[in-house]
């Protein structure tokens, strides 16, 4: 395997430095309604699974600050992330059954040890598609039933302005993160043994931001 995007030095000083937890809880929204934004998505993927399914065993990696917990209804849910930073500021009552210091790539389960993995705002950070490849095959291998990530849609226009302003847009450090076709993510997650049942998105063609509901197949 490629040494991953997720330990390059731009990541580790972000998210896994001391006190990045504490900054990711009180200034990375600019408001409660941007905050609810994805726990909104996921909630609305969930709604949409297949009448009778119920979903008792949920996780959630990277899990963060634990912003994502109220939109779990599941009986278990298990928090990893790699950065202790990040575990140390989950308050208490957006705390699962669970927390584990781990990395998405190489997590520490059995197969099929989870109904439902949950990747959020993570692939948007990996330029490499071998990473994210990599990252999919490890969430599906952990769940038996579904899979729900985050990923950043080429197809918006957002992706669009930042092809377009390519290096006379200036920024003060340089942005790692990548923007993915779903043509492109769909052949991960049918390669990592999945099929995508539908997505979600804010604004379609506006937000970058999107989620996919996926459903493991063996």
């Amino acid at each position: 395997m490629s040494p991953s995007t997720i330990d390059n030095r731009e990541v580790d000083e972000r998210w896994q430095s001391a006190g990045s937890g504490e900054h990711y809880v009180s200034d990375r929204w600019r408001g409660s309604r941007a905050k609810d934004r994805d726990p909104r998505l996921i909630r609305r993927l969930l709604r949409s699974l297949p009448t009778g399914e119920e979903i008792h065993s949920i996780l959630d990696v990277p899990s963060g600050t634990g912003r994502l917990r109220g939109a779990f209804e599941a009986p278990l849910v298990v928090q990893a992330d790699i950065s202790m930073s990040m575990l140390q500021s989950i308050p208490s009552e957006a705390r699962g059954q669970g927390l584990l210091q781990a990395s998405v790539q190489a997590l520490p389960f059995t197969d099929s040890a989870f109904d439902l993995v949950v990747c959020c705002r993570l692939l948007h950070h990996l330029r490499d598609g071998k990473d994210r490849a990599q990252v999919l095959r490890e969430a599906m291998r952990v769940s038996s039933r579904f899979v729900i990530a985050s990923y950043w849609d080429a197809q918006s226009y957002g992706a669009w302005r930042r092809r377009t302003q390519g290096p006379l847009r200036r920024r003060k450090r340089a942005d790692v993160r990548e923007a993915i076709s779903y043509a492109e993510l769909e052949g991960q997650v049918e390669a990592a043994g999945g099929r995508v049942l539908t997505r979600a998105h804010s604004f379609r063609f506006v937000s970058q931001q999107s989620f996919l509901l996926a459903e493991k197949l063996s």
